[in-house]
């Protein structure tokens, strides 16, 4: 948790000071680089699937790593993705959906945790057997 939070600070201050030397959009350097970075961690946060797949293969790692990758590298790719359009609104259509799909997943991602951690604790609270 702690390397997450440091990992956004650590984004949050790197787009404030490209903000100060200039306006980051998209096509700019710092834009295209943010763009490569959101890929690179939706290319991490997808191997958990790869990883579900192939649980008998154990010199692949524990799934647990997977599956912290895959839960705080999906919220830092929206942060990356948002640094990457500079903050803006998106201009076309496409750019659009893409914006709101991104931000439907990870938020329905953030709500499926909290779900599992709070459902859990409230089935170890029955007294009957389910």
């Amino acid at each position: 948790m702690m390397t997450f939070l440091g990992a956004v600070l650590l984004s949050l201050v790197v787009f404030a000071m490209n903000y100060a030397i200039g306006v980051v959009h998209p096509a700019s350097t710092w834009g295209i680089w943010y763009g490569i970075v959101a890929t690179a961690l939706l290319v991490a946060v997808m191997a958990y699937a790869g990883r579900r797949r192939m649980l008998h293969v154990r010199t692949l790692g524990p799934s647990r790593t997977y599956l912290l990758v895959h839960i705080y590298g999906g919220s830092l790719f929206l942060l990356v993705v948002f640094m990457h359009s500079g903050f803006t609104l998106p201009d076309g259509l496409l750019t659009w959906l893409l914006a709101l799909l991104s931000v439907w997943v990870v938020v329905t991602g953030i709500l499926g945790v909290l779900m599992q951690k709070w459902l859990t604790l409230m089935l170890g609270q029955l007294q009957t057997e389910v």
